[in-house]
Order: structure tokens, then C-alpha cells, then sequence
């Protein structure tokens, strides 16, 4: 399975400007591919898929500004958001009446928002650049991520915007440990609304405990209302 480390990077450590350097890169050509895609699909009625932008970019500034493989990353992400695009607007007619609304292609990343996610990812095992000395260091850059995790195990290196900073999150695999668990035991899990768990056990000495919906109900309330006159315009 494959689980994630996760470091905080806030602006006040020396790495943040090459991290916020390389993610305004990855917004920018995320815009380029993006503006591509959305002037095929409303215009020439087509859609450009990952091969055909890829072609289109791979000699361009804002492709070359990353490695490789960030850049043909960014561009695979945004075919999976327009993959969700066609597949929400193919989707309309089972949704609910009240979420019939016609959902919205990928937008460009404006300059003022947080930048695009810069996923920067680890190079194969056997190359350089993949961990020394207990650092996990993202391609072509002079960041290092300490961490306990073996080189062998590290899949890719990834940094994602946060309003307090860049996450980066180290992916790496790890074999699944079976718990130790008595067969002879059982628990049962009663799920509602109000009550959002009821969970009981006929292990002795268990409580049994009941888990309140009500947060989450208050939650989704504020989010019906923001949206209703949305839904209704």
C-alpha cells in the first residue's frame, strides 16, 4: 500500500522561495495546456487529449521551465480534470433535480490565487537524486526533506499549496502488517444521521459509545444554503 509523510513548509524557511518558484511554474503551464484544451473544445467542438497537448507543449517555455516529468505530470493531471468534466456533464440526467446544473470545465489559475500544485517527483531507483543521508530531494532542486523513509521505498515527492505555506508530501510503499485480531470476537457498527455511529462489541470490558451526526448535519446545512441560490439562478 502506499501511505504519505507529509512536511510543512511555512515562509519563514529558507526553502519556501524555491518551492513557491517551482509551483507558479507548474500553474503556468498548466494555464498554457489548459487555455489549448478549452479553445479546441469550445470552438472546434474536439477535445485535445494528454498525446495531442503534449505535442503541442513539449518545445514550449512553460513545459521546459520543469523537468520532464513534472511537466508531463501537470499535463496528466489536467486530462483527469476534464476526464471528471465529461463525466459529471454525461452524468446530468441521473443526478437529483436539484443539482441539475450544467458543471464547469477546468478553469485557468488566476495570478492571485495560490499557485497550481507542483508535483515533483522522485527519480527511478538506481539514479541519483533519490535520498542521501536520511533527505528526500525532489528533482532539480536544492530542496531536502528530511525523513526516516529508505530510498528504495519513495515513489514521489509531491508539493502541494496550503494557505499557511507548501506541503510536501513524501509517497513511498510499505507492506501491509495484518493486526493481530481474535476471530472469536465481533463488533457491530449501527450507522445514522442524528446518531452518526452506534458501535458495540462483545469484547469484555468494551464501552459501547455513540458517535453525534450533529456536527456534520450543521456542516452541510451551511453548504445547502450557500449553494441553493446558485442552484435556483
Amino acid at each position: 500500500m502506499q501511505l504519505v509523510e507529509r512536511h510543512l513548509i511555512r515562509q519563514n524557511d529558507a526553502r519556501f522561495a524555491v518551492i513557491d518558484r517551482a509551483a507558479f511554474a507548474s500553474k503556468n503551464l498548466y494555464n498554457q495546456a489548459n487555455y489549448h484544451v478549452r479553445q479546441a473544445f469550445i470552438h472546434e467542438e474536439t477535445y485535445l487529449p494528454y498525446a495531442a497537448i503534449f505535442h503541442r507543449l513539449k518545445q514550449h517555455e512553460a513545459y521546459c521551465a520543469l523537468p520532464r516529468k513534472v511537466s508531463n505530470a501537470i499535463l496528466i493531471q489536467l486530462h483527469h480534470n476534464w476526464d471528471s468534466f465529461f463525466a459529471r456533464d454525461g452524468g446530468l440526467s441521473r443526478r437529483p433535480l436539484c443539482l441539475h446544473r450544467t458543471p464547469q470545465d477546468p478553469w485557468l489559475s488566476r495570478q492571485d490565487q495560490r499557485p497550481f500544485p507542483a508535483h515533483l517527483r522522485e527519480k527511478s531507483p538506481g539514479q541519483e537524486g533519490i535520498q542521501a543521508h536520511g533527505q528526500a530531494r525532489p528533482i532539480r532542486t536544492s530542496i531536502e526533506i528530511a525523513t526516516q523513509i529508505t530510498w528504495e521505498a519513495i515513489r514521489q515527492v509531491r508539493i502541494v499549496p496550503r494557505a499557511d505555506g507548501y506541503m510536501v508530501e513524501v509517497v513511498y510503499e510499505q507492506e501491509i502488517q495484518p493486526a493481530a485480531v481474535n476471530p472469536q470476537l465481533r463488533a457491530a457498527v449501527d450507522v445514522g444521521v442524528n446518531v452518526l455511529a452506534a458501535i458495540t462489541s462483545d469484547k469484555p470490558g468494551f464501552v459501547p459509545r455513540l458517535v453525534s451526526g450533529k456536527p456534520l448535519k450543521s456542516l452541510n446545512q451551511c453548504y445547502v444554503r450557500s449553494v441553493q441560490p446558485k442552484l435556483a439562478g
